[in-house]
């Protein structure tokens, strides 16, 4: 993902529920080195997602400086059981 600086843009990531169960996920982008450049674009970190369904997770990115940013997106369905997206 890519702007220019100053710019705002949105990405996502898609995660599909592997279970057959309906299940919530819990959902923490972490950007520890640069604060506030990656942000979930929901107004809940929490989302539920039926059996072998897909939901797209949204996030923007707004940088300040030009570099080279990462983050990760992390998707819980609980404390041991969750996935690491790099962005």
């Amino acid at each position: 993902i890519s702007t220019f600086v100053g710019g705002i843009i949105s990405g996502g990531v898609t995660f599909k529920n592997p279970t057959n169960e309906k299940i919530t996920i819990t959902l923490e982008l972490k950007c520890d080195e640069w604060p506030n450049t990656f942000r979930l674009m929901l107004k809940n970190n929490k989302i539920v997602v039926d059996p072998g369904k897909s939901t797209f997770i949204n996030f923007s990115f707004a940088p300040s400086k030009l570099i080279t940013y990462k983050a990760e997106m992390i998707v819980y369905i609980s404390k041991n059981l969750f996935w690491r997206y790099p962005i």
